[in-house]
């Protein structure tokens, strides 16, 4: 009697948890994959609910759960062999089912390959999202070192409104530069 009583107890704290999480869990458009599609054609299909791409962040002064989106900001590269030489390349894509709300984070991946053929400049690294922020890194070229470095730029970005986006991204050291310009286009 004793432990039939203790198993429906359990049964019914089981059932109620179960029922308790099911209300929890979202049931929205937010639910549905955001297909992240460059211009070229290749397609990258990205669950913004995804719990490693899901963040509290401040909006508007209040602080909220986003969902965060990455988005291929390009990649600058920083060559001393055979002299410097810089050169960047930033993508154009294209967002289906945008979810309002949702934040889109730039990666840009950066390189500098130091051969100790350009010494004593500053190498510098940047990326400037729609609304302007801004993320730079900067290697001071140490003589006879190595200061090869890789890492990435990042910024956050919500969209107002669907329609075209750009983001800027340069690299220099000395006299030599780099930019490109990247596209983010709402359908």
């Amino acid at each position: 009697m004793k432990q039939s009583k203790i198993f429906r107890i359990c049964a019914a704290a089981a059932i109620g948890l179960l029922l308790v999480c099911m209300a929890v869990v979202p049931v929205s458009a937010e639910n549905d994959p955001t297909h992240i599609i460059p211009v070229d054609g290749n397609s990258t299909r990205i669950t913004p609910v995804d719990p490693d791409l899901t963040t509290i962040m401040s909006v508007g002064g209040n602080l909220t759960w986003v969902h965060i989106i990455p988005i291929d900001g390009g990649s600058l590269v920083i060559d001393e062999g055979g002299g410097t030489d810089c050169t960047a390349y930033a993508g154009s894509w294209f967002v289906e089912n945008h979810v309002p709300g949702s934040v889109y984070r730039f990666i840009v991946e950066c390189e500098y390959a130091d051969t100790n053929r350009a010494i004593g400049e500053t190498a510098e690294f940047r990326l400037e999202g729609p609304d302007g922020a801004v993320d730079t890194w900067s290697i001071n070229d140490t003589p006879f070192f190595n200061d090869d470095w890789k890492g990435t730029l990042s910024v956050d970005f919500m969209p107002e409104r669907p329609r075209a986006y750009h983001w800027e991204i340069a690299c220099s050291k000395g006299g030599e530069s780099a930019s490109s310009r990247g596209d983010l286009i709402f359908r």
